[in-house]
């Protein structure tokens, strides 16, 4: 045997020995001498009593897995971290405990539960989102898997609140066969459309549709600057068309009352139809973000008409901190959104531009159009 290697074995009777005797000391990132390399195992690791989490693996929510007391096998790094699991304190013998974490997506914070290993979840009390209705903890942010608190708890686990827009449109009335084509498209009415694009009549149709079902209108009498921002007025005027003519047919509304800017009357309907709530917005003449879009579409319409698809895409730029992210989800899984790339992604920060919401508009209104298999397999 080479100086190396018993200095080696050594370093690994030492390890053990630290373990097993040095009981009330934590491993830390000393507690591994420099013959130890990264993932170098160590044969043997006994628990020891009152160690601490302190120097040690932690999950991605940041709290430390516990494991199984006793001797065991294990790999070690350098900083005498040690991956899924380590001892702990016990005398004899404490399970696996995983970690449930709750994403109350914008909502009042659910604390995390740490579960012994085939042991039940506790139901938390159910979280309060002003204006919305909570609607179950789910196991994916695509809500097509309700979570059931009977179940055990096997692994770390990590739920998805669920919202649905106050009830106020239970108790409409109304039919998505209300959206008719009114006026007539004719390629090339806008000159500065390019046919040819995505947006174009030769592709998607988008302007043509949102023109041909009334919804939108040019920016000029030959012109739709496709390319332009559309600002928040525009869009909860388009909102508030769209919820018209579902519930009624028509979207005529009051004449403007001189000196009141010309989308009073649309944000007040808006309003009083539960589309925006008072004091969303404190100013309507600027430029929509793509988020913003995405809150407003999301209620123009009644629950039952974002009917769940199948459609596996979910965007990556999209967390419980993104404003207006239960909207977004809700528009993705109903497949009115499907993301600006193959990955999904939707860059809710973003102005939106008049093409793009166009687009977006027809397939809120046209089922046929959305992204995703209807229904949704079971």
């Amino acid at each position: 045997m080479n100086k190396g290697s018993g200095r080696f074995l050594s370093a690994l009777l030492v390890v053990t020995m630290a373990f097993s005797l040095l009981a009330a000391i934590p491993i830390t990132a000393g507690a591994l001498p420099e013959a130890v390399s990264p993932l170098a195992q160590i044969p043997t690791m006994t628990a020891f009593a009152g160690g601490t989490t302190a120097g040690l693996t932690v999950n991605p929510e940041g709290l430390a897995h516990l494991g199984i007391e006793g001797s065991q096998s294990g790999t070690a790094y350098m900083d005498g971290t040690f991956p899924s699991f380590f001892p702990v304190s016990g005398g004899t013998g404490s399970p696996v405990k995983y970690v449930v974490t709750f994403k109350a997506n914008g909502a009042s914070e659910v604390d995390p539960q740490l579960v012994d290993s085939g042991n039940k979840a506790i139901k938390p009390a159910d979280p309060i989102m002003e204006s919305y209705e909570f609607d179950g903890w789910y196991m994916d942010v695509l809500f097509t898997t309700a979570y059931n608190f009977n179940d055990p708890v096997t692994a770390d686990l990590t739920l998805y609140a669920k919202w649905r827009w106050a009830a106020y449109f239970d108790s409409v009335t109304g039919t998505m066969s209300n959206f008719l084509k009114i006026n007539t498209y004719s390629p090339g009415q806008f000159t500065d459309v390019n046919e040819d694009a995505w947006y174009g009549y030769n592709q998607q149709k988008a302007i043509a549709l949102a023109y041909e079902y009334n919804l939108m209108r040019g920016s000029g009498a030959d012109t739709f600057n496709p390319s332009g921002n559309i600002t928040l007025a525009e869009v909860i005027t388009i909102a508030t068309r769209v919820h018209a003519i579902y519930t009624t047919g028509v979207d005529e509304f009051p004449p403007i009352a001189p000196g009141d800017p010309w989308y009073k009357e649309n944000v007040d309907y808006a309003i009083a139809n539960g589309i925006i709530k008072s004091g969303d917005f404190p100013v309507y003449n600027k430029p929509a973000t793509r988020a913003e879009m995405a809150y407003i579409y999301a209620h123009a319409l009644p629950e039952p008409e974002y009917i769940y698809r199948w459609y596996t895409k979910t965007p990556p730029d999209v967390t419980s901190s993104t404003p207006h992210n239960a909207e977004i989800l809700k528009l993705y899984v109903s497949g009115v959104l499907g993301g600006s790339d193959e990955l999904g992604t939707f860059y809710p920060a973003n102005n939106i531009t008049r093409a793009e919401a166009a687009a977006v508009l027809t397939r809120l209104i046209r089922a046929v159009q959305r992204f995703g298999t209807d229904p949704m397999p079971s």
